[in-house]
């Protein structure tokens, strides 16, 4: 029987990391691509497990960010990319589980990650609730809309090199308080987590108001779809957001797709504006949930749960 160690991440270990990413999730990953997402600022972490012959085994990562959680900043991590290898010794030696206990011995805690957060499927959520106390899960709210018949209304520019940093962290300024559980959405996590993605197809929509952005949001066309990614409005006027949704119907139009989608949770006033526009929620078709460890008493599980400010741009999966 092969013996089995557990380290952390050095120097080197990303091609290793990224075959066994592709092999077992059927990707085709660059490395360049991995670079960006785990190596820009040195803002993860990650514990890896091999065997006697240093073959890698087991991965198990986290994205680092600022959270903001009722005005207090905290460090999170966001769980991506997670994968064992279906080697018999390693399932029966319980090597998975053994690596997440020592990761969650090692980082979480106030000093280093104060909470964790992830997005399993069924199966990993089966392991979490029942090994690893994952504890209650969030289910999905995917809104959905048809593309109504109609004339256009307007010209729709997008470009992210229109775009301003001072102009989006005094956007995100104003619109924090509306925010009080959420990853901190400036324009250091704009560029990281938009702009600077190799082979992005990321595009841009935002409203101003003199001079002042009062919404912006990020999409993305899927297929017959186009999928708004992340959402940050200041919520001054209902008007302005009305508008945001009225240039992505322009959009949809203009690329003769079928319907606009969406993740959003926790924002009632922006709900309930695409609720009176005619959007709908639908079942998330991966049956994903949000699940979230706290490892600091001053952040409450219950209260993450359910006032999480939730879009697709919180994960890595699109």
């Amino acid at each position: 029987m092969k013996d089995f160690y557990i380290r952390p991440y050095i120097e080197g270990d990303e091609i290793k990391i990224n075959d066994g990413f592709n092999q077992v999730f059927g990707e085709n990953r660059t490395l360049e691509e991995w670079k960006w997402k785990f190596q820009s600022n040195n803002e993860s972490r990650i514990l890896l497990a091999f065997d006697s012959d240093d073959n890698l085994i087991s991965h198990y990562a986290v994205l680092i960010d600022k959270f903001n959680y009722k005005g207090i900043l905290y460090t999170s991590g966001h769980s991506v990319d997670t994968f064992s290898k279906p080697m018999p010794t390693a399932i029966r030696t319980k090597l998975f589980k053994k690596l997440v206990l020592r990761f969650f011995e090692m980082y979480g805690n106030i000093n280093n990650v104060s909470l964790m957060y992830g997005f399993p499927g069924t199966r990993m959520l089966k392991l979490g609730s029942l090994k690893l106390d994952y504890g209650e899960a969030f289910p999905i709210k995917l809104w959905k809309k048809s593309i109504p018949d109609g004339s256009d209304y307007g010209l729709v520019f997008k470009s992210f090199w229109k775009l301003r940093d001072k102009k989006i962290d005094h956007l995100w300024n104003r619109s924090v308080h509306r925010y009080p559980v959420s990853i901190v959405k400036d324009a250091a996590w704009v560029n990281k987590r938009y702009l600077s993605r190799p082979n992005g197809s990321y595009q841009v929509l935002r409203t101003a108001r003199i001079g002042a952005y009062t919404s912006l949001c990020i999409y993305i066309i899927l297929k017959d779809t186009l999928f708004l990614v992340d959402l940050i409005w200041d919520g001054m006027r209902k008007k302005d957001l009305v508008r945001l949704e009225s240039l992505l119907v322009n959009v949809s139009r203009e690329k003769r797709l079928s319907y606009m989608a969406m993740w959003l949770s926790g924002d009632k006033e922006a709900e309930s504006v695409f609720e009176s526009n005619n959007w709908q929620i639908e079942t998330e078709p991966q049956n994903l949930h949000m699940v979230v460890k706290s490892f600091n008493s001053d952040i409450d599980r219950s209260t993450l749960l359910n006032h999480f400010y939730l879009t697709k741009g919180c994960t890595d999966i699109i």
